[in-house]
């Protein structure tokens, strides 16, 4: 049995063709992923952009240097140079990349641009579950908000979504997977090999391990979708044996299941005895109590009631809690005096961002 590091929890309780971009990414990147890119980097400044090369305010300032721009060797900003790129990466020019997008994907990793001055390169976040430097992640959705404007929904007071910065342009991951990676990373060790369960797997766990952990036996799981480990119900996870898994993952689940509790008493019952389970559900912080029905099936009550089509309960903070601990799990949350101000800024998490981390009494 693999021993988790313990005592540190009890211590915190359109395509645009492009030859560069590496397998994890994309071998060919959408239009709009590209703009977005370009248009969210500290290296790219569209108003004196648009100021030096007279570029009108109907015309989209990222991709007219995207595909225009760069053609006449103008600058993104006074911070980055095309011709200079170009010529200090070669392969780049030959290529026929843009050279912004360039540094963006892969080069500064790579360290091909070493003139950025210090003001810009703070400007720049890091995913902490790919490891990618982000100049901004990408927004949640509007479809959320217009299903819930259509449904006539209350208005949510979210305890971990940040619709403004929510999405990492290069491993998908979402801010609370953000968050987790941050907390993962910190307590258990680059060499961990403990047995890992991911239950509705998210793309950014999946980077998080591999990037991070890659000696940890990885291991995903859902009722329907394709290509997991464990084809089950989290209610009946007879396939997987009693206090055999070191780590569990179970977000944005438990609203989506008939029994709660019956789903809680399963994880209790795989979870190592020195194992930690992130167990997260989506929480209203102005919802007063725990509002459930497993039998509502009209989509409009389920957008008014749960805030979404498939959820058939919408949980408060407190019940929450309650409900867990009921089950018999320890329970940690892990908030912004854990991440600290560097961590939070680089994942964009909000300040009221928790991680609920679980795991068996003594």
């Amino acid at each position: 049995m693999h021993r988790i590091a313990y005592q540190k929890l009890e211590e915190v309780r359109d395509v645009y063709p492009i030859g560069f971009i590496r397998k994890e990414y994309m071998m060919e990147v959408n239009m709009n992923w590209a703009a977005f890119i370009i248009g969210s980097s500290p290296l790219f400044d569209e108003q004196w952009y648009r100021k030096t090369y007279r570029i009108s305010d109907e015309v989209n300032a990222a991709k007219h240097y995207l595909l225009e721009g760069v053609k006449k060797g103008w600058n993104p900003s006074k911070y980055f140079s095309t011709e200079e790129y170009y010529l200090e990466n070669e392969d780049v020019r030959w290529n026929g990349d843009n050279p912004l997008l360039h540094f963006e994907v892969t080069g500064h990793e790579q360290h091909s641009f070493p003139h950025i001055p210090l003001e810009i390169e703070r400007k720049y976040k890091k995913c902490a579950c790919c490891g990618h430097f982000i100049g901004r992640y990408a927004p949640l959705s509007n479809f959320y908000a217009e299903e819930a404007k259509k449904y006539h929904a209350k208005p949510w007071h979210s305890e971990m979504v940040n619709e403004k910065e929510y999405a990492c342009p290069y491993c998908g991951s979402a801010d609370r997977d953000r968050a987790y990676a941050v907390f993962l990373r910190r307590i258990l060790p680059a060499d961990f090999s403990g047995r890992v369960l991911d239950i509705a797997p998210s793309s950014g766990m999946r980077n998080l391990f591999q990037n991070f952990m890659p000696k940890a036996q990885y291991m995903t799981a859902d009722l329907s979708m394709p290509g997991v480990d464990y084809q089950m119900d989290i209610m009946d996870m007879k396939e997987i044996d009693d206090d055999s898994i070191d780590v569990f993952i179970c977000s944005h689940v438990l609203e989506h299941v008939r029994d709660d509790r019956q789903a809680m008493r399963e994880l209790y019952r795989i979870l190592s005895p020195q194992g930690i389970g992130i167990l997260v559900v989506p929480i209203d912080l102005n919802q007063k109590e725990i509002d459930e029905d497993p039998d509502c099936e009209d989509i409009g009550e389920r957008w008014r009631r749960f805030g979404q089509n498939d959820h058939i309960r919408k949980y408060s903070r407190q019940g929450y809690i309650d409900r867990v601990r009921e089950i018999g799990f320890d329970l940690v949350q892990i908030q912004k005096e854990f991440f600290g101000l560097e961590a939070m800024y680089e994942n964009a998490l909000m300040e009221t961002s928790t991680v609920y981390v679980v795991s068996k009494s003594e």
